[in-house]
């Protein structure tokens, strides 16, 4: 199901109620799943003029400020504004895999969503190579050491095996010529191993349209979500039909030496970028349309320690400030201006990160604010450019 240069949102599931998390969370010393539309309603102001903490609202009205992607109503309220305001589908974050030998899969709340009444509302499946986090708010340097999925055929397999049986035959799963798409994240996953029978990246990557062909006469169009070109190199050699983004906003490598960074100033250094890493790839390049950045509230401040202490450290820092509408439209402007010069028309679409990071400060969620009105402005953006520009 496809339109002409469609707009797609990233969409992180905000749930409690995954049984995989929670045993996670018990396991790695957490306590239950952390609630994220209450976390970034706690978040700490790290220094003046840090935006936070900051209310989300799932359906756009004041009272909705805390909620389970799991409920029907509240996938369906989603929907339904994602319609009101010109976002043509969601890309989910999709976790299933394998560990240790034995299938995971977690947040999986694209049941619930296949439930909802979506009209026109399309949408695919982000495959990650890890798991999301199952301690939150996390000190300084934690690590789970059970996120990440075995790097091997088998899990490989159980990815394509549950896009097969569950999404690729839906009417309203995204295609792009005539293909399912498929966007394979690695951006932050694990990259080595000290495994050498492990799988790369690439050779997984590979290894999905070898066994898509094999099993289903299927072949997916793999879009790999990279940062730089340069990793994405080996993706498109293996198989990968174009790349795209996610975070590609903040200079995360700079993170201790501009640990804040202006939003203004990023998306003029990213528009910049994007010709540079078209031209190093021989595949279409789908840069995203980045909301703000602030991951702040997933961390948990160690007592008597101050911004200064942790800089540099994720998710603590890069923090982007001054993320509004104005800009977020012209990086959308922009964007389509780069398709519509570098993309043939049946691959454009435009990816937005992210529906709902309201802890990694990247949401087009409306926000509660401090006297009780509402602030749309991101959607009513998208939706304004959409009426003046008929794209």
């Amino acid at each position: 199901m496809k339109k002409e240069s469609p707009i797609y949102s990233y969409y992180y599931p905000l749930t409690t109620s995954c049984e995989t998390l929670q045993h996670r969370s018990l396991a790695n010393r957490g306590d239950k799943s952390t609630d994220e539309t209450m976390l970034c309603q706690t978040a700490r102001s790290l220094f003046v003029g840090h935006s936070q903490p900051n209310i989300y609202s799932f359906d756009g009205s004041p009272e909705s400020s805390t909620w389970d992607d799991i409920e029907p109503r509240v996938m369906q309220a989603q929907i339904d504004l994602a319609q009101q305001y010109g976002v043509d589908g969601f890309i989910f974050d999709t976790y299933v895999g394998v560990k240790d030998g034995k299938v995971s899969k977690e947040k999986d709340v694209i049941n619930g969503f296949l439930k909802c009444s979506l009209g026109r509302t399309a949408y695919a499946c982000m495959m990650i190579f890890g798991s999301p986090r199952s301690i939150l708010p996390v000190l300084p340097y934690f690590e789970e050491p059970d996120r990440y999925y075995d790097r091997t055929s088998q899990t490989v397999e159980t990815m394509v095996d549950y896009l097969a049986d569950n999404h690729w035959d839906n009417p309203n799963y995204i295609n792009i010529l005539d293909r399912p798409y498929v966007s394979v994240f690695t951006s932050d996953m694990r990259k080595y191993s000290n495994n050498n029978k492990e799988m790369s990246h690439a050779d997984m990557i590979n290894y999905m349209k070898e066994y898509s062909w094999r099993k289903y006469r299927i072949e997916p169009y793999l879009a790999t979500v990279c940062l730089r070109a340069t990793h994405a190199l080996d993706h498109l050699a293996a198989g990968a039909d174009s790349m795209t983004g996610y975070g590609f906003l903040p200079d995360f490598t700079e993170s201790m030496r501009r640990p804040i960074q202006n939003y203004r100033e990023q998306v003029i250094k990213r528009v910049e970028e994007w010709d540079t890493i078209q031209e190093q790839i021989d595949k279409p390049y789908i840069p995203p349309v980045v909301v703000g950045w602030d991951a702040s509230p997933r961390g948990n401040i160690p007592e008597g320690r101050h911004f200064r202490d942790i800089q540099g450290m994720y998710p603590f820092t890069p923090i982007v400030t001054d993320s509004n509408a104005i800009d977020f439209g012209d990086m959308l402007c922009q964007q389509k201006r780069f398709i519509m010069n570098n993309t043939p028309q049946e691959e454009r679409y435009t990816p937005i990160t992210a529906w709902n990071e309201i802890t990694e400060g990247a949401a087009l969620l409306p926000k509660i604010l401090p006297d009780g009105s509402v602030d749309d402005s991101y959607l009513a953006k998208i939706r304004e450019l959409r009426d003046e520009y008929g794209f």
